[in-house]
């Protein structure tokens, strides 16, 4: 299954840039134009991805993040792009701040955008593998403790098995 991009952009032009930017990337992209779509979006599918607008026609790429970091389990934080028409060190840090890990600049270099969410899509599923194995090796109710705690607190178990391989 491909990973998933959401891109929270109005102007269609810039949707047809994403589009065909993103094409070599192998990815299913998702498009809105509204926070308050792709906050519900986000409550059912998982982006690797999620690009939004600092400027949206119902709200603002900022009140995106922090509705979304507010609802999401920290170790399901998902990688956040910001693009926007400027480029001031202000926005830049705010975006930072708020949870932004980069920001990209409009107009687009079609290179830096493809490599930076290429760069994403691999940790997305670098991440991905790392919580499949975890389920294979570990007993379930461990794994969803580390999941949500991020860690596991030792317990007894009657009986175990235990096998060692090298990767």
């Amino acid at each position: 299954m491909q990973p998933k991009i959401l891109i929270i952009e109005d102007n269609p032009i810039v949707k047809k840039q994403l589009e065909t930017i993103l094409a070599p990337v192998n990815v299913e992209l998702h498009f809105t134009n509204s926070v308050k779509k792709a906050l519900d979006l986000s409550r059912y599918m998982q982006f690797a991805v999620i690009m939004t607008d600092v400027h949206t026609p119902d709200s603002s790429g900022f009140t995106f993040i922090n509705e979304f970091l507010r609802k999401t389990k920290p170790e399901e934080q998902y990688i956040i792009l910001m693009n926007t028409n400027e480029d001031e060190a202000e926005n830049i840090i705010k975006a930072y701040n708020s949870g932004a890990v980069d920001y990209i600049t409009k107009p687009f270099r079609a290179g830096i955008v493809r490599a930076k969410v290429d760069l994403f899509v691999r940790l997305y599923k670098k991440r991905k593998q790392i919580e499949d194995l975890l389920l294979n090796i570990l007993p379930y109710s461990v794994s969803e403790e580390i999941r949500e705690n991020g860690k596991a607190i030792p317990k007894r178990y009657g009986s175990a098995t235990i096998m060692f391989t090298d990767f």
